[in-house]
């Protein structure tokens, strides 16, 4: 049996090395992605890197952004897979030339400049429109949950937290008069105090302190939930007060998020995204419709989303605005909803076969059981 012979042995020395250029095709994504990131100004970003001085050469922004946002395109958003990417993917390595990013490089960039990689993120889209990569014609929008920077068991009641305010500041008081006190009735200091009464005092304190910081930014939150006339959750976060405890991809509740992303579905350019923190994803889908409109003057002809998207609101909304939603509607085959005249109801020994679901425990009609 024959087979296809290696071209190259993994240790043949060569004379002459082949141009990191030839080994990418001419039509690659990456080429017009950097085609497009050449022209764009970055005067403003140069002046706020000192062009002498100690310490390493920097690194050009347009480098760092251009690393960042492709990997967005690529699916590649954290910092050490695109520190991977640098060195194993031959489209990353000819968008850096070659150089070596530590992932913390990566960190620090995308922290120190986030807006401005916002505003970054729009241009490139209108730029790309221009230049006809951005159609613009067929969309696609998904939203997910991701976990917040808060640990699972940091929450509290909101219904109490002005008790547990008051509760805590007449605990600190105490402490801090006992400690006080101590402190006065210790006569030279000890070389080893370890088992000082004032010791455990001071402890108590400060971990009375945090929980008493706690109590006040979830109570600023709820302030400024009710100034703005927003529903007011049964439990804040500790840590994280703008996320919410919400239901978890696990089937358990945690404090989230809720990102969404719309994306141009022939280039794959992200056009659109935002967070909330609760788990209204069906709303979404219109107000990134108007960031779309708002960023790029345009309206697309065709979107497709998952099944969460594909309820009556959404369908009215689509249809007002001459855009056709494309969203899997399951259905059974035995489903008394899908009956010849929908304008008669359903009858009433059939009501029991209706498609049902739970919610929080409470048994109500799916909506495959109403024919739009």
């Amino acid at each position: 049996m024959r087979w296809v012979p290696a071209v190259e042995s993994r240790d043949q020395l060569v004379l002459f090395s082949r141009k990191i250029d030839d080994a990418l095709p001419e039509n690659h994504a990456v080429r017009q992605f950097a085609a497009i990131m050449d022209q764009i100004d970055w005067s403003d970003w140069e002046a706020e890197y000192a062009q002498w001085g100690p310490g390493r050469t920097a690194i050009h922004p347009k480098v760092m952004a251009s690393v960042i946002l492709y990997g967005m395109l690529s699916r590649i958003r954290a910092s050490r897979q695109l520190e991977e990417a640098l060195t194993v993917r031959i489209d990353f390595r000819w968008l850096a030339e070659g150089r070596s990013i530590d992932h913390s490089t990566f960190c620090i960039f995308r922290r120190n400049h986030q807006e401005r990689l916002q505003e970054l993120f729009v241009q490139i889209g209108m730029l790309a429109q221009v230049a006809g990569i951005l159609k613009l014609s067929e969309l696609a929008f998904d939203g997910t949950k991701i976990r917040a920077n808060n640990r699972r068991s940091g929450k509290l009641k909101t219904e109490n937290l002005q008790e547990l305010r008051d509760e805590l500041l007449r605990k600190f008081t105490e402490h801090m008069a006992e400690a006080e006190k101590l402190d006065a009735e210790q006569a030279s200091p000890n070389d080893d105090d370890s088992d000082d009464p004032a010791n455990g005092v001071r402890r108590s304190l400060k971990n009375i302190k945090s929980r008493l910081q706690e109590a006040q930014r979830a109570l600023e939150e709820v302030e400024r939930l009710q100034a703005v006339g927003e529903a007011v959750p049964k439990r804040l976060p500790t840590t994280d007060m703008e996320c919410r405890i919400t239901p978890s991809k696990e089937g358990s509740f945690a404090p989230n998020y809720t990102p969404g992303v719309m994306v141009d579905t022939e280039s794959g350019l992200i056009i659109a995204t935002d967070v909330i923190p609760d788990t209204n994803e069906k709303a979404m889908l219109p107000e990134a419709l108007d960031a779309v409109k708002k960023d790029f003057g345009t309206v697309p002809e065709r979107v497709l989303a998952d099944g969460i998207f594909g309820h009556g609101t959404n369908l009215a909304e689509l249809e007002t605005r001459g855009i056709e939603l494309y969203s899997p509607v399951t259905s059974q085959a035995d489903n008394p909803a899908l009956r010849e005249d929908p304008q008669q109801p359903v009858p009433a020994e059939q009501v029991d076969h209706l498609p049902m679901k739970k919610t929080r425990g409470q048994a109500q009609f799916d909506k495959s059981a109403f024919i739009y």
